[in-house]
């Protein structure tokens, strides 16, 4: 089993194009997902202001080419 992770800031344009990413990158890869962990929190810049943020991780299988 393998993880793989994306982050997008949490508004409709970045969930968006999370969306679109983890779609096109299931479609290109065809993985079989077993399990899907959503969380948000704050994304810090360098000491600055910080934006609010979605981490989607997606545990999966590879397809064997058996």
């Amino acid at each position: 089993m393998k993880v793989r992770t994306f982050m997008s800031k949490s508004n409709l344009d970045g969930i968006s194009q999370c969306d679109d990413q983890i779609n096109d990158w299931l479609k290109r890869e065809e993985v079989d997902v077993v399990f899907v962990k959503q969380s948000s929190g704050n994304e810090r810049h360098h000491g600055q202001s910080s934006d609010p943020i979605v981490v989607t991780s997606v545990w999966y299988n590879e397809h064997s080419s058996i």
